[in-house]
């Protein structure tokens, strides 16, 4: 028998005598080899736990049945994560995200296809069939994986950084370099050949 997890399967036993003929109202006791693939309950229903096999098995006044091969196989989509979680990127730089999906045991599935999203365009970008995020502008923005009917998501947030703009209008040393609120360095002060009294942004 095959089932995924969190399905059920019904399984029954009969009890012979020495010459084969059936014996009404037994009570059997059921069990499973591996219950962390699956349980079993008193009345032999099987429920699938995780991914994996067993052996069911019934027994009575001492006997014990032939035991049945039960197959688990990994359930419906039931989560899906975003990797990494909450990075932070500078302006004009890119992420990688990355998606896994379980079902509701915990196994992980293969072969599943995300479709990704940005909540904030103009924050950041993301390729909907690779996850691979661009920053644009500072802020935040919430990025998703989506399959079917579910998704998974985590926060990206776009800092200024520092980006290539061009070399200084007046080359200097010892200067001081102060990061602005808005993301822009003012630089003040220092030398060339002698002390400067201007200022760069």
């Amino acid at each position: 028998s095959s089932i995924a997890v969190s399905a059920t399967d019904q399984f029954r036993a009969v009890a012979k005598d020495s010459s084969g003929n059936t014996i009404s109202r037994v009570a059997f006791a059921w069990a499973s080899s591996a219950s962390s693939a699956a349980t079993i309950s008193t009345s032999g229903l099987a429920t699938g736990v995780l991914a994996g096999t067993t052996q069911i098995t019934a027994a009575s006044g001492g006997v014990t049945s032939n035991a049945v091969t039960l197959t688990v196989t990994p359930g419906p989509l039931a989560t899906i994560t975003v990797s990494p979680a909450s990075p932070s990127i500078t302006v004009n730089a890119t992420q990688q995200f990355t998606a896994t999906g379980k079902d509701s045991g915990g196994d992980t599935l293969s072969g599943l296809t995300f479709t990704w999203a940005s909540s904030e365009g103009s924050v950041a970008t993301i390729n909907s069939s690779t996850g691979l995020a661009t920053g644009l502008s500072l802020g935040a923005t919430t990025i998703t994986a989506a399959s079917g009917a579910l998704q998974g998501s985590t926060a990206l947030t776009v800092t200024a950084g520092f980006v290539p703009t061009g070399s200084l209008n007046t080359g200097r040393f010892e200067h001081t370099a102060t990061l602005l609120n808005n993301g822009s360095v003012l630089i003040a002060g220092g030398y060339v050949d002698s002390s400067l009294a201007s200022t760069e942004l």
